[in-house]
């Protein structure tokens, strides 16, 4: 059962690669054809939120299953 909800907006995407090389999970896999990146692996998601970070356009949202505690250095 996936923890949480991974949102990819490929209209934003331009596939760079910076969400997939940060993850450390390993939940994102490069899509050659279309050129984006695809949460092919939802369910290793560790709620790091640095593939959002990351990601130059704001394309992926990670949306967790519970709050998630930031500490207040990141507010």
């Amino acid at each position: 059962m996936a923890r949480a909800r991974i949102e990819i907006d490929t209209e934003k995407c331009i596939g760079c690669k910076k969400c997939m090389n940060a993850c450390t999970t390993d939940v994102y896999r490069f899509d050659a054809e279309n050129k984006k990146i695809v949460a092919r692996y939802p369910d290793e998601c560790e709620w790091c939120l640095v593939c959002e970070v990351q990601c130059p356009n704001q394309c992926i949202r990670i949306i967790p299953d519970r709050p998630v505690y930031v500490p207040d250095p990141f507010l």
